[in-house]
């Protein structure tokens, strides 16, 4: 089954869905960089960064799978992905991005 769905619904539903995931991640704000990482299970030392954000050049470098994974559900291109995640970025931790790899 397809659904017609708008571009304005299409980003409040990925708004709400990185607001939640994001809420079962550990955000470490460790000068100059927030990280979001997977939560450490046990003594696993091995935690998997999906994103993460440098102050000092303002770049906002997200894990390759998560990317792909965002692009799947959404159908955006990686391009439009990019802007999405820039703006959702900057709204979420009031940070500045300049640009996203």
């Amino acid at each position: 089954m397809k659904y017609i769905i708008t571009e304005n619904r299409l980003d409040k539903f990925l708004d709400n869905y990185l607001d939640s995931w994001v809420e079962n991640k550990a955000v470490t704000r460790s000068s100059p960089f927030i990280i979001i990482a997977q939560q450490a299970q046990g003594d696993d030392e091995l935690w998997d960064d999906y994103m993460e954000h440098d102050y000092l050049d303002g770049r906002l470098w997200v894990n390759r799978d998560l990317k792909r994974n965002l692009m799947d559900i959404s159908n955006k291109n990686e391009d439009e992905l990019k802007k999405f995640l820039k703006r959702w970025f900057e709204n979420k931790f009031n940070v500045d991005v300049e640009y996203v790899e």
